[in-house]
């Protein structure tokens, strides 16, 4: 099929159906009385009877053997069905007509940066210092804050900004702003970075919206060997909303949602799939690297990683067809969820609604990203906490949801609750599952997978228990519990033998920080902190945390004052050791202990504060 023809056709079944539609086919008004064709009755019937014909012709047109010997054939089966159930869902024409009349982002690569340089990692002189709590080991997440033994660096959003690591006598000694020709990047919490293992390198991760309206990512990479005189080196730009980024080895896999354009024209790629635009021009997503949903998409989006390696060559891409909830990034995989809603008809007249997740995921640990299976799993995923992956299985805990209508419930079995699901990712089968282990109604506020222990903390309004999984033997899982307390834990941070909870307390806007250990019957609550009217940093990358000291640091707000929060923990109590002033929104505050020092940085200061040896 031509191209003009294609066009012509979409723009029919655009929203806006008569302002898209050719200008030569608007009908031109004459100083003559109108015809009885041009009257408003008859001009609706005639504007209707177009618009069916189009629309058949439209939909018969794109379900034809003219792209079924293209290899993309399913992806366009997929996009084409969407739309036709989109264009259901849509008023009559007729309809918004009489009402009328009543009433008067492809992946792109940079042609002038084509390569990631993320920096030498075998020099380690002065290298890296890791400070981040990653969820998984090896695998790293871009943060606001990083160090090397002689500086901190820390990115307040717009300006990457360096300082000397020495106590009191610490200062700001060089900066690099973030800026490009004819781009304006945001001061958004999502803009982030790594620093290489030498310590020599940061790549900066900056999303921002183009002169096109369309979003895009731009990895910045910026020489900082001397950090009195950051200067940068390359850049790389990827099309497509930011979600979240991690590096493995030498290689950064970039996650974004690309939207194809809003008039697809299916004779040309690059209106409907992600893909790289070089010098040789645009080269697609490969069709074996398209992973479609079961069920069909939802939305007119993609899922998109770009792998780029430092080892050179061009970028690797993969894509699931749908948007994305959550991504969680293992040692080998990185998966993909989405939620929604499945309402099936009972035998008995009735109607039942389940809450499922499909789990999309891609294997990159063998050298090249490989599309596998989906996973089904009934419930939500809160975050990417609320999964993990262990020796050949994935261990899933969601929030359920079942309702039934016209229909008595008579076995317990449905409203709000919590399971965990384990996945052999072999062959996809669940080999040991726990459902609604919490009281009906209640709801996952947050997990941590340690090893072969899973806890988990659930909630109903302001009151919560904290589980603890014994998943040694999937065969016979354990559980114990705290009963009832009040809070509920945002975040769980395992913490030497005892486990930390940063949270509500029993009344709304307070913060909450609860330290639990575990007995031999059950979890009790050993320590707390609490004060009230107090919002705080809910991103766990905005935490502090220092293990091998005991110390953790926040983000806080109370009543339009920010503070940073530090807090030593003796084995058993929990201590506030500095409050800081600090200017900006705790979700971009950042702190690290280095030595007996801890430095915190905000929107556009810093402090030091002695902890230890005074």
């Amino acid at each position: 099929m031509k191209d003009k023809k294609i066009k012509k056709l979409m723009s029919y079944a655009n929203e806006d159906y008569v302002k898209e539609a050719e200008p030569e086919a608007k009908v031109k008004k004459k100083a003559k009385a109108k015809p009885l064709w041009l009257r408003p009755a008859a001009l609706a019937a005639s504007f209707v009877l177009l618009f069916s014909a189009v629309g058949i012709t439209l939909f018969a047109t794109l379900g034809k053997s003219d792209y079924k010997d293209s290899a993309y054939y399913p992806v366009i089966a997929e996009i084409t069905a969407y739309q036709k159930a989109q264009e259901a869902k849509k008023p009559s024409f007729l309809e918004s007509l009489l009402d009328h009349l009543k009433a008067g982002s492809a992946a792109s690569g940079d042609d002038s940066a084509p390569s990631y340089a993320p920096g030498d990692p075998g020099d380690t002189a002065n290298g890296a210092v890791e400070i981040t709590d990653h969820q998984v080991a090896g695998v790293k997440e871009a943060n606001r804050i990083a160090r090397t033994d002689t500086h901190i660096f820390y990115l307040d959003g717009s300006v990457l900004r360096a300082y000397t690591i020495a106590g009191t006598e610490s200062a700001e000694v060089g900066t690099f702003p973030l800026s490009r020709p004819n781009v304006r990047y945001a001061k958004l919490a999502q803009t982030e970075f790594f620093l290489s293992a030498d310590g020599k390198t940061v790549t900066l991760i900056c999303p921002y919206t183009g002169t096109d309206g369309k979003n895009h990512v731009d990895l910045l990479t910026v020489d900082v060997s001397d950090p009195a005189a950051m200067c940068g080196i390359s850049h790389v730009t990827v099309s497509g909303s930011y979600l979240t980024v991690r590096s493995v080895g030498t290689d950064i896999f970039l996650m974004t949602e690309y939207r194809p354009d809003e008039k697809i024209n299916f004779g040309k790629e690059e209106t409907f799939l992600p893909g790289i635009t070089g010098e040789d021009g645009f080269s697609p997503v490969t069709p074996d690297n398209v992973l479609l949903p079961k069920d069909g998409i939802t939305s007119l989006a993609y899922t998109v990683v770009t792998r780029l390696s430092a080892a050179g060559g061009e970028p690797e891409i993969a894509a699931f067809l749908s948007y994305s909830d959550e991504i969680y990034v293992s040692a080998t995989r990185i998966y993909a969820t989405r939620a929604e809603y499945v309402t099936t008809d009972l035998d008995n007249g009735g109607k039942e609604r389940v809450l499922q997740s499909e789990i999309a995921r891609i294997r990159y640990a063998d050298g090249a990203m490989v599309p596998e299976p989906s996973l089904s799993v009934e419930g939500e995923i809160e975050n990417r906490f609320c999964l993990d992956e262990a020796d050949g299985i994935l261990r899933v805990v969601t929030t359920v949801d079942r309702a039934l209508y016209a229909s008595y419930d008579a076995t317990g079995a449905y409203g709000k609750n919590a399971s965990l699901f384990c996945f052999s990712l072999a062959d996809g089968t669940v080999v040991a599952k726990v459902e609604r282990f919490a009281q009906r109604g209640e709801s996952v506020r947050s997990a941590r997978f340690d090893g072969d222990r899973l806890y988990v903390c659930t909630s109903v309004e302001n009151t919560d228990p904290v589980f603890l999984f014994d998943l040694s033997d999937l065969s016979a899982i354990t559980v114990k519990d705290t009963g009832t307390i009040a809070g509920f834990s945002t975040s769980l941070i395992t913490f030497g033998d005892a486990l930390l909870g940063i949270g509500e307390g029993a009344n709304r806007g307070s913060l909450k920080i609860e330290v639990y250990e575990e007995t031999k019957t059950g979890i009790r609550s050993l320590s707390s902190y609490t004060t009230e009217n107090t919002s705080y940093a809910k991103e766990y990358k905005a935490y502090a945390i220092d293990r091998a000291a005991s110390v953790l640091g926040l983000g806080t707000q109370c009543y339009g004052e920010t503070d940073y929060l530090v807090f030593y923990f003796d084995g058993s109590d929990l201590y506030l050791a500095e409050k800081i002033p600090l200017e900006g929104d705790p979700e971009t505050q950042r702190g690290c202990l280095v030595g007996d020092w801890f430095y915190a940085f905000g929107a556009s200061d810093f402090a030091v504060r002695q902890i230890f040896g005074k």
